[in-house]
């Protein structure tokens, strides 16, 4: 049964061509509703694989009560992954208690692990380091995903097995004078043509899930005294340029799995949105001072991999 997939179809319907104005935590409530019907069927599979497939995500305190939502749909994936990861900092998390919803889903293959705060970094750097021959998907702790994404995803990736599958990704726009600010991108759910072909214009964004050839990953993707240092906030900066080092190109699944069902907490005004506030005239924001820091040190001329 798909229902999350069948959901998602729905928001997409109604948000996106209807643009009906529909309150988002209502799709949570109903999904949020659907899996509190007990499920007892591993989440990871034991069979053997070319390569193994590992779901990698990290979440902070403030979301501990909700993060459960996300892996819960990692879990009840129709092609299930070898692991599913949830990685936690040491320092956020000592003397918190963590939530029974997320105990239970341990007994059907949700693995805790702590580790140093690398901040959002955590929730691809620990699992690549410890997995370098796998394939990685990377999620955020704030969607819900489609029982469809990972199957989907590997089904992509057969097609074009030298290349990062995403489902969302920002098109990257320049000019002869340079790259535009990144607020003047043209963003996913503007593209009026998502074709699946391998471009260095397609800027993945982690929310809506991407799955990394670890193997053909540049070993400078482990760099944290750098990464930490030029581009703390961004990840998905640092993650994009270090795919432009290693030529790897990225593909950009079709349909509806970019548009994933947000998860409402606490703590939504998370990194996505601080570093895309407008901070100047020119519509710069906290991700082109990133930008630029990542190209510079990367030492990557935007020229060799995209055209205006």
């Amino acid at each position: 049964m798909f229902l999350v997939h069948y959901i998602t179809r729905l928001r997409y319907e109604f948000k996106y061509r209807l643009k009906l104005d529909i309150c988002d935590e209502t799709f949570e409530h109903i999904i949020r509703f659907y899996y509190r019907i007990p499920c007892f069927r591993k989440g990871n599979t034991s069979k053997k694989r070319d390569r193994r497939v590992v779901v990698s995500l990290t979440t902070i305190p403030a979301r501990l009560d909700k993060v459960w939502l996300t892996t819960e749909s990692l879990l009840r994936q129709q092609k299930r992954p070898d692991k599913v990861i949830l990685w936690l900092a040491e320092d956020e998390f000592r003397g918190i208690e963590i939530p029974l919803a997320l105990k239970r889903q341990q007994k059907r293959g949700l693995e805790i692990r702590y580790c140093k705060n690398l901040k959002s970094y955590k929730k691809f750097y620990y699992t690549m380091s410890e997995h370098p021959d796998a394939y990685v998907l990377v999620v955020d702790d704030d969607s819900i995903y489609s029982e469809r994404m990972v199957a989907e995803m590997l089904n992509v990736s057969i097609r074009y097995p030298d290349n990062i599958i995403c489902n969302r990704a920002h098109k990257i726009r320049m000019d002869k004078n340079g790259v535009f600010p990144y607020l003047k991108w043209i963003w996913y759910e503007n593209r009026r043509s998502k074709v699946e072909n391998p471009s260095f214009h397609n800027f993945f964004t982690g929310c809506g899930g991407v799955l990394f050839p670890v193997w053909l990953l540049d070993k400078e993707i482990y760099r944290e005294d750098i990464f930490m240092k030029i581009a703390p906030t961004a990840d998905d900066v640092w993650l994009n340029f270090i795919a432009w080092k290693s030529k790897i190109q990225v593909v950009m699944t079709k349909g509806i799995l970019g548009y994933m069902i947000p998860v409402h907490s606490s703590a939504d005004i998370g990194l996505s949105l601080k570093n895309t506030v407008r901070k100047t005239e020119y519509d710069e924001c906290e991700n082109d001072y990133q930008i630029r820091n990542v190209l510079e040190y990367l030492n990557l001329n935007v020229n060799e991999y995209i055209e205006e």
